[in-house]
């Protein structure tokens, strides 16, 4: 509820006209996101069948569902690429991937789910969880433009945080899937 409050202000703030939501997921949330008719949607999972079933019963002029692995696919050109409740879910190189991915793309502002009371960035293998602190080790993304909370009591404080993505070219090289493996390899053999 609080993120459906706050997004319209975000996207006044960032004059966004274009948003990429990757994750989509089911879409059962965000299509009570107050938006003005022109803003133009897309929403992006790497499911097929949830694509498919989205494009059916909500997609229109301004709003479409592609099929997206945010690790490997170019991402489409956006003003916003909204990234909640994924990062959690990716490896340390996989993380690292869908940064230099970002990097590659158009996309002026990230919005990404940070655990902001998490004290250390452990790694996974892709699909498990753990918390993630995008301001720590490995990656050290600098505080972020505002955050918005994004959790419930019984579940981690968390908050979708806003960056330009400008100003993390210069972070995210430091953080490439090749930089984490040799720093992986040093800590085990340290």
């Amino acid at each position: 509820a609080n993120l459906r409050r706050e997004l319209p202000g975000v996207f006044e703030k960032c004059s966004v006209q274009t948003i990429l939501d990757a994750p989509c997921g089911d879409y059962n949330w965000f299509r009570h996101v107050g938006r003005d008719g022109d803003m133009q949607y897309s929403g992006a999972d790497i499911v097929s069948e949830l694509i498919e079933s989205n494009q059916e019963k909500y997609g229109n002029s301004n709003t479409r569902f592609i099929r997206l692995d945010i690790t490997k696919d170019p991402l489409p050109k956006a003003d916003l690429w909204m990234c909640r409740d994924a990062l959690f879910h990716l490896s340390h190189e996989d993380i690292a991937l869908a940064f230099e991915n970002l990097m590659k793309s158009k996309v002026k502002y990230v919005l990404f789910t940070s655990h902001h009371e998490c004290t250390e960035n452990k790694d996974i293998l892709s699909g498990d969880f753990r918390p993630l602190n995008l301001e720590l080790a490995p990656f050290d993304l600098p505080k972020p433009i505002l955050a918005i909370d994004d959790w419930i009591k019984g579940f981690e404080p968390r908050r979708m945080c806003l960056w330009e993505t400008k100003s993390l070219s210069k972070i995210i090289p430091a953080i490439s899937p090749r930089v984490l493996k040799a720093k992986a390899k040093e800590h085990k053999l340290a």
